[in-house]
Formats: structure tokens, sequence, C-alpha cells
């Protein structure tokens, strides 16, 4: 589960010009991103997830739910089945204690420059009547290579797939968990920061 990630590089003029408007190196929970969410609109949503009947505002605190979990869990049931969304990224962080330091580590995949994060989102409105749209990306268990650095890593979706995880005619759990198991480990580069 990324704690960090990052749109430099992209190759993708909209998402660039995002990264250097609102975003910086590193996109850290509670910053508003860029996701792709039903018929192919772009929003800003914040990454941290508050559910549509919440009585008061979660903060970043729902940045990430865990796949096994999404689809029973109240805060994104509704959410899994009607708001799905696409999360671009070019990298993730993670950080792994290795004695007295902890130790960041940037992962990339070479051959997806950009890739997306499957995404879920809502609209809640505050007491005061002020919208707000949120995010939370989900996880999955880790692949042999990122087990050695946490014990969950994004769910990256396959090349090809995305337009399968935005088709919201497809409600059957076992059909979405599929596409959620994330990428094989020999295709991650990491690189110590």
């Amino acid at each position: 589960m990324p704690t960090r990630y990052t749109l430099v590089g992209s190759g993708k003029e909209v998402y660039e010009e995002l990264q250097l408007a609102y975003l910086g190196e590193e996109i850290a929970p509670g910053a508003f991103v860029p996701a792709i969410c039903r018929g192919g609109e772009m929003k800003l949503l914040r990454w941290g997830f508050t559910p549509q009947w919440a009585k008061e505002d979660f903060g970043a605190a729902m940045a990430n739910v865990r796949r096994e979990k999404v689809f029973f869990q109240n805060a994104f049931k509704g959410s899994i089945m009607n708001k799905r969304c696409l999360i671009p990224a070019t990298a993730f962080f993670e950080w792994r204690d290795e004695g007295p330091e902890r130790v960041k580590y940037r992962f990339s995949i070479p051959s997806m420059p950009l890739f997306y994060m499957a995404g879920v989102w809502d609209d809640w409105i505050d007491p005061n009547g002020s919208d707000l749209d949120s995010c939370a990306i989900l996880s999955t268990y880790p692949n042999p290579l990122i087990i050695r650095y946490k014990p969950q890593m994004p769910c990256i979706l396959k090349p090809g797939t995305e337009d399968v995880w935005m088709d919201f005619s497809i409600k059957e759990r076992q059909h979405l968990d599929l596409l959620l198991r994330g990428i094989e480990a020999e295709k991650f580069k990491v690189e110590r920061c």
C-alpha cells in the first residue's frame, strides 16, 4: 500500500501539468490527486476517503483499503460497485527499517512508465454544505519482491484491464477481484532513495 507516489515523467501532458501545479515530487495522503472516474472524466480527489454517509471528515486516515476488505466494509461497499476510479502514477515509495535507520525505496515499472492504481471514491458534503470528493487506493498481497519491504502493495492494473475495472455493468466480486492481483515481481525496478 503506497504511502507516497509520484507522476513525474509520465509522458502525458495533462498529468505533468497537474504534477507541477498541485502535487510536487511526492504525493502524500491528504493531497488532491488526479483520478479518472466514470465516463473518462478526470477529477481532483482528496487522497483520504470519506464516505458519503459520514458525520465528519475522516481526513487521510483511510488513504488505502485492502482488496480483501473493500467489498465488505460499509465505508466502501457502494463505491466499489458504482464509484471506481483509476489513479495514474509513475512510481511509488515505501520505507523499510534497516537497523537503526529507516530507508526509503522507489518502485517503478520500466515497461509501464505510466501505470494506473485501482481506486474508489465518494462525494461527501460537510455540515456547512461544502462538497468533498475523496478517494482511497486499493492494496493487495505483495509479490515476492515487495514483501521484502511491505506486507501490502498497491493494486496496479495490468495494461488492457483498465476498461474492465471502469465497466460499471460488472458487479460480481469475483470478476473484479481478479483484476486486483497486482503486477509480477520481475517487472519492478527498485531504487534506494
